[in-house]
């Protein structure tokens, strides 16, 4: 189950989190063991924003380290799924595994326009 951190802040829009797992079926996505991150639910948009890995390089000028969340769902577990609209290179390499520490942003202008 993911710790859903929007139901204690609806105003945070920054957090740290660590990789439960990397799902690449049917689309790419990362479950967190915490999220702020919400999820599309009683007539509410989900969140979106960006994910960073903090075991990473710099960053290189394409961003290689950071990824874009283009959606956020409940699985039917009751995990928060967050998707990607490609899939990035980090996904299924090395450098991102169950247990990987993550940096997350929310997109605050989206969140604030769908509040």
């Amino acid at each position: 189950m993911t710790d859903r951190l929007y139901y204690h802040d609806s105003f945070l829009y920054d957090f740290d989190a660590e990789v439960r797992e990397v799902a690449d079926s049917p689309r790419p996505a990362l479950i967190l063991d915490r999220t702020a991150f919400y999820p599309t639910s009683g007539g509410q948009v989900f969140d979106t924003g960006w994910i960073v890995f903090q075991n990473s390089e710099p960053s290189d000028s394409a961003g290689a380290n950071r990824v874009r969340v283009s959606e956020v769902a409940e699985t039917e577990d009751g995990r928060v799924g967050h998707y990607f609209g490609a899939p990035p290179h980090d996904l299924s390499s090395e450098r991102l595994q169950p247990g990987t520490r993550v940096h997350a942003q929310v997109d605050a202008d989206r969140r604030r326009d769908h509040m």
